[in-house]
């Protein structure tokens, strides 16, 4: 059975594959024999020019020795990896660990000439080289579908923004508006709010992404004080105990930090304390509730996990973006026997 991943070209033969030869990795006899076997071997001598002629053309594959004429195998490899990060990268060598072994963990093959049966050099680099091939397409096909999944559900994100947003906007005024028994109209209000607060931490969750855009200094303290400000905050107090600026997206920061004090706020036994500070590792924010059982600490920072009638995904936003920066986010009791939510890995200013 042929593998789906290894074209077929229009005259039912086995797809062609090309690759750049870097430097002297093969013998001549080899390269034909290649050629027999549906490669289309392209030899550059020097580094630097096959450096341009893979920026230039794009190659399925590169194939390099060790014997480079005074340049590093490691820097032949790097400059290969700024122009693509996919492309395999295939090593032959008689045994020169020396300059392997910076990369041996990064290059999609290392073929060793003398761990080759006799006469059987050909079919084991056809072999290699075709495994490495295989490899990379599937690790592109994955990622093709990954960007169309993560496409349709920003869509998705969008059509629930807009379809479910207006209406609840609709029946929230309509419920100012009403007369009646008050105490169900605060009950329908509450779950109106609520609806609204699933919609907009549901895209937030779903639109939030591996990495960081960009860094800056951000200050804690003034984050913190600005958010504040635009929440309801009428049985709850805000103290702040924060050091120096961390470095950080200050937009996602913005978000993390908004996330842990609704949090606090929604978790904690009127009147609450919140406090947002920094400790030698990272940054915290604690609060004066009653904290999150301990049956519940393996589970806070999942999805749809809550311990209040909250919407289950603000602890769970919180992680996603300190995985972006590469930081870890924890729980921990605080000194006042609430809840303390602490960041560790952060970079200070």
């Amino acid at each position: 059975m042929s593998d789906p991943m290894w074209g077929r070209n229009t005259n039912g033969g086995t797809e062609r594959v090309d690759v750049l030869a870097v430097g002297d990795p093969v013998a001549e006899r080899t390269l034909d024999a290649l050629g027999a076997e549906q490669f289309d071997v392209t030899v550059e001598p020097r580094h630097d020019e096959a450096l341009e002629r893979l920026e230039r053309e794009g190659f399925d594959c590169v194939l390099s020795g060790t014997n480079l004429g005074g340049t590093a195998l490691a820097d032949v490899f790097a400059g290969v990896r700024e122009r693509t990060e996919t492309t395999p990268f295939v090593v032959v060598t008689d045994g020169a660990w020396a300059e392997i072994e910076p990369i041996e963990d990064e290059v999609s093959e290392i073929i060793v000439r003398g761990g080759m049966p006799a006469g059987r050099e050909t079919a084991c680099i056809t072999n290699r080289l075709r495994q490495a091939v295989r490899a990379s397409r599937r690790l592109e096909a994955c990622e093709r579908a990954l960007d169309q999944r993560t496409n349709r559900l920003d869509e998705f994100a969008t059509v629930v923004s807009h379809d479910l947003r207006n209406p609840l906007n609709v029946a929230r005024s309509t419920v100012e508006l009403l007369d009646g028994d008050q105490e169900q109209l605060d009950r329908l209000d509450r779950s109106l709010r609520r609806m609204n607060a699933i919609i907009e931490n549901g895209i937030t969750f779903a639109r939030q992404r591996d990495t960081v855009d960009g860094t800056a200094p951000a200050d804690l303290e003034t984050f913190a004080t600005d958010l504040w400000a635009d929440r309801e905050t009428e049985h709850a107090t805000l103290t702040t105990d924060a050091g120096g600026p961390i470095v950080a997206d200050p937009d996602r920061l913005r978000e993390l930090l908004g996330q842990l004090l609704d949090n606090a706020i929604e978790h904690g036994d009127p009147p609450v304390t919140v406090t947002v500070g920094t400790f030698e590792d990272g940054f915290y924010v604690a609060d004066t509730g009653p904290g999150v059982p301990d049956r519940a600490h393996e589970r806070a920072f999942e999805p749809g996990v809550s311990t209040a009638q909250g919407t289950g995904l603000g602890l769970a936003i919180v992680r996603e973006i300190a995985r972006a920066h590469g930081w870890t986010v924890s729980l921990a009791d605080s000194e006042s026997d609430g809840t303390r939510i602490e960041v560790t890995g952060v970079e200070f200013y």
